[in-house]
Parts: structure tokens; C-alpha cells; sequence
């Protein structure tokens, strides 16, 4: 080696590292490649006076007839949350905060009036002034206006459930999935969504990659789980199609394993079914660690279809009540079915075989999960009616299946579910509760009211 080579190699070597120094750390990796990975920015929606703005009187399609009627306490259960996702290290935004930034975007582009003609028209004559506030539904000119004839007739419909951040869009390895409600009821909260995607500085990092309304399939974001880099898993047959994990695995070329959820669809004064309660996936399971797993016991193995206590209580209830056969039959049916499998193939979207008739809890012991039962073990000597009716159900009543992951083995959930709580404790989870009397009631647990949109690689 000549004197300069010998030189230039050392120098070189300095200016590098200088270089490095000199360069700002970098971002933290956009998408999310699991449900556990240490969260680092997540989408949150702080209810307000949207909320309140419901009428518990008709059945309908409109977003202000629901029977959510909330108190005004479920802010600070909401802030409970937000504080604790911020004491484990997680960036939160604030939907009303993007939309703000969003309009301003969109005005610049000379996108905001089109925007408006389209998914809110009777708002034009305000749209040199209108806020994001007003456009959830805070303000209450907009909302209680009343038409040439006296009447009703809201010029915009209130986003009282857009605290539900997860059922809107996902985050996955590949991008941004955006949701498609069966309903009419939070349609516009949809759009919403989808303008604060398309305009929002802060999410310019989050691309959308797939959208249910333009692929015309129904899809709802608490039936989808990121299992790992490969593979998703989608709860279809009641909130999401299973059209939907068809077309994931084409456009995403990702893995969709389905995961059959109660789907019998009752007549008036009939038997509802398990749909109620397990309305989502995150519903009935709740992936806690890298290879723990929180499950609904009874369902979701193929050990219990023909027999087990949850089904006799069932059973033992429909005699009780005179249903018909018929009825009876779908009961069971229901209970058997819930939580088979179906794996659709990367890329081609076809259902691949080498699951067999597999049911969900099987699988993820075949892949190495502990499992921890919600409600607790069945103790010996324990009542196993008592142990379905006062710990399993009434605990899944009370969201304890709903948990978000902070970090690997770190869960935040509802207080009051005892038995669950103490189950994930002796399984080596860190489980952090806060008190939600109010959001309970909503239906929808920590998992329903955050959209992680990163997340730490597993490593």
C-alpha cells in the first residue's frame, strides 16, 4: 500500500463516522409486523360532545341512534388510557388534531370543497370556516338544526362511536388497510378516515395499501390481527366477509388465516346468538406475548364441539325457554363452528388445505402458544355452570379478551375481571388495568379504542 492510500483510509474512515454523527437518528420504522411488538405511534380519538349526541329511542341507521347513551365520565376513563399508552413509551396522536392538519392540507390543494360535495354537501356554505371539531359533530348548530318544517334535520351526522379508532383501519407489515362498516351508522366516520390518510401531514409515512370499500367487500378493523410478518388473521362471517381475507392475501400477499366467527343471523324476539357479545375477533383472543396467547375457553377447540359446559348452560336454557328445534340446532351449530380455520395463500388468495378443519386455539398450540383461558382455570371441585356463567361469559361481557400489547408480555386492559387478571399474572404478563364503568358499556375494549400504526420489529 503507497503512503496515500495509507492515509486516505484512516481519514476516510473518520469522515464516515463523522458523517453519522452529524446525521439525525432515524425514524422509527413505519407499519406494524406483529400485536405485540413495543408500540411506538398510535391513533387515538378522545370522545367529546359528539358522543353525548345519541338518542336511544328509534332503531336506525343514523349515528345518533344508537344505544350507546354514554355519561360524560367516559373522557377520563379515555384519558387513562392515553396516559397509560404514553408511560410505555408510545407517540399518541389524536384524530381531531390529524384532521385539523388535514383540512389545512386539503385547502392548500384545493382538494377541501370537492371533498365536501361528495360526503358532506349541506356543509359547503361553511367551508371557508369550518373546523375539524364541527366536522365530527361538536357543534351543536350543525347537529340540531332544524328544517323549513320545524323538524330534525341534522346538516352533518355526529361521529359518536370514532373513539373505536381500530375498527376503521389496520396497520399491517405491507401498509395501511382501510375498513368498510356493513352499516350505514359510521360510514361517515369511514370517510373521515379516509380523508385523514389522504391528507394529513403526520400520516404521510402510512400508506394506504388496501381499501375495503374500493375492493367492495365489508371489513372491520377489530377482526384483523397481525400474527407475524407473513400472515394475518381475520375473524369473518359476522362484522367482516370472508371475501375479505381473500382479497388481503391477493393484494397484500400476505398469509390470511379466517377465523370463523358466530354468525347466525336471528329473527326478532329469537336467539342471538354468541354475536353480541364476540362480535370481533379481539372479542374472543387477544395475542399478549411472542408466543402467548389470552382465548375464550369452550369455542375455540376442537376438544369441546360435541360436548362441553358452556353449551350444556346454553342447551339447558333454550329447553328452559321453549325454543324450537330448528332454533336448538343453530345453537349448536353456532358453538361448533366458531373458530374453524381457513388459510387463503399469499398472493393467490386460494384456500390451502394443510390446516385441515382445524379451529383456532388448536392452531396456536401447534405453533408453540401457551394458552391462557379468559375466566381463569376450572379449579378441581369447582362448579364448571358456576365457572361459565360468573367467570367466562361475565368476564368476556367486560372486555377482558380486548387488551393492546405496549411491548412483548405488557398489556393494558379493564379493571374488573378478576379471574382473567390474575390468569395472565401467573402467566408471566405484566398487565396494567384502568377503571372503565363507562366505555364497558360501549362494547369495546383498550384493543377497540387504538390504532397501533408502528410497532418494534420482534427481532
Amino acid at each position: 500500500m503507497d503512503r496515500r492510500s495509507f492515509l486516505a483510509t484512516p481519514l476516510a474512515c473518520l469522515l464516515a463516522r463523522a458523517a453519522c454523527a452529524a446525521s439525525p437518528p432515524p425514524e422509527p420504522p413505519a407499519g406494524v409486523g406483529s400485536e405485540v411488538g413495543r408500540l411506538t405511534r398510535v391513533l387515538l380519538h378522545e370522545p367529546g360532545p359528539e358522543a353525548w349526541k345519541t338518542l336511544a329511542m328509534l332503531p336506525g341507521d343514523h349515528p345518533m341512534l344508537t344505544y350507546g347513551v354514554l355519561r360524560e365520565e367516559v373522557v377520563a376513563e379515555h384519558r387513562d388510557l392515553t396516559a397509560s399508552l404514553k408511560a410505555a413509551g408510545a407517540q399518541v396522536l389524536q384524530f381531531v388534531d390529524l384532521l385539523s392538519e388535514a383540512i389545512v392540507q386539503a385547502r392548500q390543494a384545493g382538494a377541501w370543497t370537492g371533498w365536501l360535495q361528495n360526503h358532506a354537501p349541506r356543509l359547503l356554505p361553511q367551508a371557508r370556516e369550518l373546523t375539524a371539531a364541527q366536522l365530527i359533530g361538536r357543534d351543536d348548530k350543525l347537529v340540531y338544526h332544524r328544517n323549513e318544517r320545524g323538524l330534525l334535520a341534522p346538516l352533518l351526522a355526529p361521529a359518536t362511536t370514532l373513539f373505536f379508532t381500530r375498527d376503521l383501519a389496520v396497520s399491517t407489515p405491507k401498509g395501511v388497510v382501510l375498513c368498510n362498516f356493513g352499516h350505514a351508522r359510521r360510514h361517515f366516520e369511514s370517510q373521515l378516515t379516509r380523508f385523514l390518510f389522504a391528507h394529513a401531514p403526520s400520516l404521510a409515512q402510512d400508506k394506504v395499501v388496501f381499501d375495503a370499500e374500493k375492493e367492495n367487500v365489508l371489513l372491520e378493523g377489530g377482526d384483523v390481527m397481525v400474527f407475524d410478518e407473513r400472515t394475518l388473521l381475520v375473524g369473518v362471517g359476522n362484522a367482516s366477509q370472508r371475501e375479505a381475507a381473500v382479497r388481503l392475501a391477493q393484494k397484500l400477499e400476505l398469509d390470511v388465516i379466517a377465523v370463523q366467527m358466530p354468525s347466525y343471523q336471528a329473527d326478532d324476539g329469537e336467539w342471538e346468538g354468541l354475536r353480541e357479545i364476540f362480535y370481533h375477533l379481539d372479542c374472543m383472543v387477544s395475542l399478549v406475548d411472542r408466543r402467548k396467547v389470552l382465548a375464550t375457553p369452550y369455542l375455540l377447540e376442537e376438544k369441546f364441539t360435541r360436548r362441553n359446559p358452556l353449551l350444556d348452560v346454553l342447551v339447558g336454557f333454550a329447553s328452559l325457554e321453549g325454543y324450537t328445534t330448528p332454533q336448538r340446532t343453530a345453537l349448536l351449530d353456532e358453538v361448533r363452528n366458531v373458530g374453524r380455520l381457513v388459510r387463503y395463500q399469499a398472493g393467490s388468495g386460494e384456500p390451502d388445505d394443510a390446516l385441515g378443519d382445524r379451529k383456532l386455539v388448536d392452531w396456536l398450540r401447534d405453533q408453540q402458544y401457551e394458552v391462557i383461558p379468559l375466566g381463569g382455570r376450572l379449579a378441581e371441585g369447582e362448579n364448571d355452570f358456576k365457572h361459565v356463567v360468573e367467570n367466562v361469559v361475565r368476564e368476556a361481557r367486560f372486555l377482558s379478551a380486548n387488551l393492546v400489547a405496549t411491548a412483548p408480555g405488557q398489556v393494558i386492559g379493564y379493571a374488573g375481571s378478576p379471574r382473567t387478571d390474575q390468569a395472565l399474572r401467573d402467566a408471566g404478563v405484566k398487565l396494567t388495568t384502568f377503571p372503565a364503568p363507562e366505555l364497558v358499556r360501549a362494547n369495546g375494549g383498550p384493543h377497540c379504542l387504538t390504532m397501533p400504526l408502528a410497532r418494534a420489529p420482534l427481532g
